[in-house]
């Protein structure tokens, strides 16, 4: 059943980045796909490596969470 219909378009000011795990990308609820469709600035990245954190430069302003 397929709700992407349903997601809510969200223009969101923030750059947002999301680091995500391999293993992750085919997981039944994959909440960083909802979320990268949901958000208008927002970008999704799949740790292919485990080394993509290390590899990602963030600005002064920015975080990981």
């Amino acid at each position: 059943m397929c709700f992407c219909s349903s997601i809510p378009a969200i223009r969101n000011q923030l750059n947002i980045l999301i680091l995500q795990h391999v293993k992750e990308r085919f997981h039944a609820f994959n909440t960083a796909r909802i979320v990268r469709e949901a958000l208008s600035n927002c970008e999704l990245l799949v740790d292919q490596t485990s080394g993509l954190r290390k590899r990602v430069e963030l600005r002064q302003d920015a975080a990981i969470l």
